[in-house]
This record gives C-alpha cells, structure tokens and sequence, in this order.
C-alpha cells in the first residue's frame, strides 16, 4: 500500500520527520527532488535579554591548571588514606 503524506517543512517537526525519512529511506520515495531544507534547515536565533553569567568576578581555570590541581588533590587523598 503506498500512503501520500503531506510534511510542512517550514516547521522543526516537518524538518526532523523529513531528516529522520532521509536517513531511514528503505521504501520512502520523495516526488520532489527539492529536500534541501532537509540537508540545510533553517535556523532562528532567539535574542534573549538574560544574562548566562552575572557574576563578572568568576575566574576560569585552564586545563593545564585544573590537571595540575587534580593531581595534588588526587595524591594528597592517596596518602591520606594509605595508597601512596
């Protein structure tokens, strides 16, 4: 039995059935041969007036400094309990 169905691609439901139909296309026929919004879906940006982080102060380690940090805190639990 063969089913005609109708996808809109301008929604994100439309687009991930359309990718998810791509990927899995044993038995699928596309009519079209335009599924670029498939391979290339659009996307929209939503602008957001919340901060991520609102405290300027945070100071970052690099990870040269947190493996080194790691190791002194992994070895002084090792000799405190009796490994090293």
């Amino acid at each position: 039995m063969i089913h005609t169905v109708y996808i809109d691609d301008s929604t994100l439901n439309g687009r991930r059935m359309l990718e998810e139909m791509r990927k899995n296309n044993e038995g699928i026929e596309f009519e079209e041969n335009n599924i670029s919004a498939v391979a290339e879906p659009a996307v929209e940006y939503v602008k957001s007036d919340k901060k991520i982080i609102t405290d300027s102060s945070v100071e970052y380690m690099t990870s040269d400094e947190f493996w080194k940090e790691a190791d002194k805190r992994i070895s002084k639990i090792c000799k405190d309990h009796g490994v090293l």
